[in-house]
């Protein structure tokens, strides 16, 4: 049998009281918490939902046609609210018309981007306006498109795959 005596502490409770205390403040806390997370869990979603594009695609050649994708452009963001017009090879349109290769940034002459990028609506009307003239291997879309309907779909497949 333990004949130890307790002394009170400062506030007059002692070691064995003080101790039961903290263990129920303890208990007490980690209960509030645990029904704090679970009322979490238990709420509804609140996230908002945004679509966000970040490619369009430009083409006046209709899916029917053997390798249509080949005359789409891409009308990518490149950040900032900036976008850019790029065709299948990788070339972008520039504010002049000229179809320029992107040089990788170290490269890039100053004034490239701006030259190069524009807003969505600009861009997308730039788009527009450039797609009945993207040739690809020679062939315009209108050809290609008069090709497949003809039966001849055999146009504008010399070179490359769908990227």
């Amino acid at each position: 049998m333990n004949t130890q005596r307790h002394q009170p502490n400062q506030s007059g409770q002692t070691d064995r009281e003080a101790s039961t205390s903290n263990d129920d403040l303890l208990r007490a806390e980690l209960s509030e918490a645990s029904r704090r997370i679970a009322a979490r869990r238990m709420r509804p979603l609140t996230t908002t939902v945004r679509l966000d594009p970040q490619t369009y695609s430009v083409t006046c050649v209709p899916k029917s046609v053997p390798r249509w994708w080949a005359w789409a452009l891409r009308v990518e963001d490149h950040g900032h609210g900036r976008w850019a017009v790029v065709n299948a090879r990788g070339e972008h349109l520039s504010r002049g018309g000229r179809r320029d290769v992107d040089p990788a940034p170290p490269d890039r002459p100053p004034g490239w981007l701006a030259a190069h990028r524009f807003d969505l609506a600009d861009v997308l009307r730039r788009a527009a306006r450039t797609a009945p003239t993207t040739a690809i291997d020679g062939v315009l879309p209108a050809d290609a498109i008069a090709a497949a309907q003809a039966g001849t779909a055999q146009a504008g497949t010399e070179h490359g795959s769908r990227r």
